[in-house]
């Protein structure tokens, strides 16, 4: 047989290699304005992209499980279970019309054997185009006034659960967002930290 990620003969589905890549190591975001503290699970390696890829638009939940199954409790810093909301990036119904279901909630069930809600705190309101390939600038001009914030005065912080962090930009709109309806400490968990390259950076500032 060969590997699913990377071709090469191995006994069973995966290499030792590439499983070794779905092992979450949690590290830190840099600073992103309006997150009090961000943190990645895992880099976007290749077998990573293929994963969250696989799952957002080709509906392979199956992929998904690889994930789901491998994040514990020890891998993910307490102070992510002790906000008061959790809120998952949302998508649009019209996306998900064509993409299926929502695949951030499915890959971070972890926070829902803690019996936390993060139901229908965040409504997106604005179909958007996707965010693949824009600059930091052009994100931030997509995203304004695209989410609408659902939750109570008795939230006063809130964990933002995401798939992928590049520019930052998402988290911290959505944090502006929250800030501007009375949550204190906005913090951000994703799955991977996909840092822009030169050439990206060069044409975001």
């Amino acid at each position: 047989m060969l590997c699913y990620f990377c071709a090469l003969p191995v006994d069973g589905s995966i290499c030792q290699s590439c499983e070794r890549m779905l092992r979450p190591k949690f590290n830190w975001l840099p600073a992103l304005p309006n997150i009090c503290m961000g943190g990645a699970l895992y880099a976007y390696t290749p077998v990573i992209q293929s994963v969250i890829h696989g799952m957002k638009y080709d509906g392979n939940f199956k992929l998904g499980n690889l994930i789901q199954r491998a994040i514990q409790f020890s891998d993910i810093p307490h102070l992510y279970f002790e906000t008061d909301g959790h809120v998952c990036v949302p998508s649009h119904w019209f996306r998900q019309f064509f993409r299926g279901r929502q695949h951030i909630p499915f890959l971070f069930d972890i926070f829902k054997g803690q019996n936390l809600d993060f139901s229908s705190l965040c409504h997106r309101r604005r179909y958007s185009r996707a965010s693949v390939g824009l600059t930091r600038k052009e994100r931030l001009q997509s995203i304004s006034q695209r989410f609408k914030w659902r939750g109570n005065s008795s939230i006063q912080s809130v964990t933002i659960l995401d798939d992928v962090c590049t520019t930052g930009a998402t988290l911290s709109a959505m944090a502006k967002l929250l800030k501007s309806n009375g949550i204190e400490n906005v913090y951000a968990l994703v799955i991977a930290h996909q840092p822009l390259d030169k050439s990206c950076k060069n044409r975001s500032t």
